[in-house]
């Protein structure tokens, strides 16, 4: 959720419970977790618009499912946008040390969450797979390779 990406995690809380609140019904965590999703989606749309306007966009998500990497496509193509699809990959052991050692991040990513997307993440042969395994600067050096800048 943006709140939560800007280091507001209490406010999200907040923000969710007003929703709950207002809607009158207390949803089930999945349909909480969809529309925290569906706002990445429309934060995406904007982004894309934003890029119609001349702005680069780099749109940063798990992307896991090919409906959602497909919508943002449609939205490229609509926006006459170009698309660089790269997939972040590193070994489930050094992916899971480093959930570990976040302290006061704004994710609420977790082992389990690291699980469930490692089950639940469509094919994705479009994207160009980026080693997030070592150096930071060695993973930027190869998304910037591929994306030709």
């Amino acid at each position: 959720m943006d709140l939560e990406r800007l280091g507001a995690p209490a406010l999200a809380a907040r923000f969710l419970g007003w929703y709950r609140e207002f809607s009158g019904h207390p949803h089930p965590r999945p349909l909480t977790e969809h529309y925290v999703a569906y706002r990445a989606h429309v934060r995406a749309k904007v982004a894309c618009l934003r890029q119609a306007l001349g702005e680069s966009v780099v749109l940063g998500a798990s992307w896991r499912h090919e409906a959602w990497r497909e919508s943002a496509r449609r939205v490229a193509e609509e926006t006459c946008s170009d698309v660089v699809e790269l997939r972040c990959e590193a070994p489930v052991e050094v992916a899971a040390a480093r959930l570990a050692a976040r302290a006061g991040d704004p994710s609420d990513a977790s082992a389990a969450t690291l699980a469930a997307m490692t089950v639940d993440f469509d094919p994705w042969p479009e994207a160009a797979a980026i080693d997030t395994s070592g150096d930071p600067g060695g993973s930027v050096a190869s998304a910037l390779d591929v994306a030709g800048v």
